[in-house]
């Protein structure tokens, strides 16, 4: 499973976001699986483009875009991922 979490140091809800990702990676044991990019440098930007995310925070999963309101509700994360590890 490839997981990339896109997020901006000027992100107000990126933090949040974040720290239930890795959370919720953690209790399925993906979290080693993470890449991280910030969209505010250059190879962030590329990658971004690349994955088609528009805006952080954003978590793509397998070419997949998870937006902000799945983020920063971790009951939702869960259960979205639940769905694709079982």
């Amino acid at each position: 499973m490839e997981l990339k979490f896109f997020e901006s140091p000027t992100c107000p809800d990126c933090p949040a976001a974040k720290k239930n990702v890795k959370e919720v990676l953690t209790k399925f044991k993906l979290l080693d699986s993470l890449k991280f990019f910030d969209i505010s440098t250059d190879d962030g930007r590329i990658e971004s483009l690349n994955c088609m995310v528009m805006g952080s925070p954003t978590l793509v999963i397998d070419e997949e875009i998870i937006t902000k309101d799945v983020l920063l509700d971790a009951r939702k994360l869960e259960a979205e991922l639940k769905g694709r590890v079982n």
